[in-house]
């Protein structure tokens, strides 16, 4: 997507997101079962790219 066509779409001050899903989490050949974690996320753009830079440091 062109930076352009991103920047008009997803004005960090006013786009509101919902991220839900699940993530699975392959343990290994020892343990047979592995571990599936659900999530859900709501927010501005704004504060989701806070977010993201909050966890690189």
């Amino acid at each position: 997507m062109p930076k352009v066509l991103f920047k008009s779409l997803f004005k960090a001050k006013k786009t509101d997101y919902k991220l839900s899903g699940t993530a699975t989490v392959a343990v290994g050949e020892e343990d047979a079962k592995d571990a599936t974690m659900h999530f859900n996320g709501s927010g501005t753009v704004k504060e989701l790219k806070e977010l993201a830079k909050a966890v690189k440091e």
